[in-house]
């Protein structure tokens, strides 16, 4: 049975766990902030994932504290001005969500948090990102590196713990609650996908904007929140950029498209990867690379179970593709370097709140793990690129396909 709700006992037990395991005297978490849109208009809200873990909250800018004895929320003073403009926060309800029945305004917060501080009291933290994520080619959400700033003001006895890989590990492994929620929005892509991608459908599509607005259409009408990310619909070429999401392509005849899309449920997240063929039969030398991807997939399906490292797991994928490469006649031996040209991302990541949830790669895979397997051949010379993927639960002795409802063909009728 799918739950409906999520009760605040989750949000508190995964506190209490926290705090077990961190060593600290307090922990303090801040919520994203608002980013600026416009003179006076801010771009969407997204809360800070584990904030949300811990509390279930999606106001911004709300700062968590947790000691031993008690856990409260503080709330900034420029929310006079927002509850002025909207609604006030209420208490009864944020009580109902989090477990939380304290709260103060910024300076009652502070003032209490200095007069529980002792002499080298321990402060963890989730410690910031760089500013500028150059790897990416964004900016960091400020909060984390604002709260950092005034905690290191507090006291000069203070010392931060990071507690990113804390989390990161108990993020790692989903609960019951968890795995339910996790199924239901990937059933909702499951089902919004045989409506869309059927063989029959394609037919009546242009371009891949239309195939996206129909996407999140029958996500919503399922009850669904929306896209769990920037949806990925690309057609020839332009499927062999493994992030490519401009939604511009014209379906023409002769091409595959690969669609990588999740809906988002309650705070949980899908993601799911098939290539189908748009308006006409795939060519021998297509099918022939999906074909690759999808014995691939299979073979990796067996190596996965509980207790494997992430390092180890991925080598042997990469071998896997590269066997199928020499196989296509794309590469001559395995070779780390020539399999990256044509297959440039791992094969697998924590899936949960975020699509790709922190998880610690180091630590070997824990049971109950959510993840995805998503092997993929891109090959730019020939205008052919393939991926699949689906979403598995690790168990002791292998893995629960999440995702075998949805057929894995180049046709689905």
């Amino acid at each position: 049975m799918i739950n409906q709700s999520i009760p605040n006992t989750f949000f508190k037990n995964n506190r209490l766990k926290l705090f077990k395991q961190s060593q600290a005297d307090m922990i303090i978490v801040t919520a994203n902030g608002l980013l600026q849109k416009s003179a006076d208009e801010h771009l969407p809200f997204g809360q800070d994932s584990s904030f949300w873990y811990l509390t279930g909250l999606n106001e911004p800018d709300l700062i968590l504290v947790i000691t031993q004895n008690e856990e409260f929320l503080i709330v900034p003073s420029h929310y006079t001005y927002r509850q002025s403009a909207l609604a006030d926060l209420d208490s009864e309800l944020i009580n109902q969500t989090s477990a939380i029945n304290q709260i103060f305004n910024e300076k009652e917060g502070w003032q209490k948090v200095k007069k529980d501080l002792k002499k080298d009291c321990k402060i963890a933290t989730l410690l910031p990102a760089p500013a500028l994520m150059q790897y990416y080619g964004f900016y960091a959400n400020p909060a984390r590196r604002r709260l950092y700033a005034k905690i290191k003001r507090l006291s000069n006895d203070v010392i931060i713990i990071d507690i990113r890989q804390k989390i990161a590990t108990l993020r790692m492994v989903k609960q019951p609650i968890e795995i339910n929620l996790i199924q239901k929005a990937l059933d909702i892509t499951i089902q919004t996908l045989k409506e869309v991608l059927t063989v029959k459908n394609l037919k009546n599509y242009h371009d891949t904007r239309t195939i996206e607005q129909d996407i999140l259409s029958g996500f919503i009408r399922r009850g669904g929140s929306g896209h769990a990310f920037d949806p990925i619909i690309a057609i020839g070429k332009n499927a062999t950029y493994i992030h490519y999401n401009k939604l511009a392509d014209s379906i023409t005849s002769g091409q595959l498209m690969v669609c990588d899309v999740g809906s988002r449920y309650m705070g949980y997240n899908a993601d799911i990867t098939r290539t189908v063929v748009g308006h006409s039969k795939a060519s021998h030398r297509q099918q022939e690379v999906y074909n690759a991807v999808k014995e691939i997939q299979q073979e990796t399906y067996k190596l996965i179970k509980a207790g494997i490292k992430a390092k180890d797991y991925e080598h042997q994928v990469e071998t896997l593709v590269g066997q199928q490469l020499i196989k296509l006649g794309i590469i001559k031996k395995l070779d780390h370097q020539a399999i990256k040209r044509y297959y440039p991302h791992a094969c697998s990541h924590s899936l949960g709140i975020d699509t790709h949830d922190p998880a610690d790669y180091n630590y070997p895979l824990p049971e109950n793990m959510v993840m995805t397997v998503e092997p993929g051949i891109y090959i730019k010379e020939e205008g052919i690129g393939v991926r699949l993927e689906d979403v598995v639960r690790v168990t002791k002795n292998g893995c629960q396909l999440m995702t075998a409802d949805l057929p894995t063909s180049l046709y689905i009728s």
